[in-house]
């Protein structure tokens, strides 16, 4: 199997209100986004995104 990139997210201290965010990758890279998750979430964690090659999957 072919290996992945993995792409850090940093937790952004600015963040306020009911959920906490992540910034992911860096801007102007391959992948960069953000990421919000809820602040009762106990961290560490391992958070897995995949992506299907050439498709799409509807999502109901």
């Amino acid at each position: 199997m072919e290996k992945l990139k993995t792409v850090i997210a940093k937790l952004d201290e600015k963040s306020k209100g009911t959920k906490q965010r992540y910034i992911v990758g860096d801007i102007h890279s391959e992948v960069s986004g953000a990421l919000y998750l809820s602040k009762g979430i106990k961290l560490p964690c391992e958070i897995t995104i995949g992506f299907l090659a050439y498709g799409k999957q509807e999502v109901k």
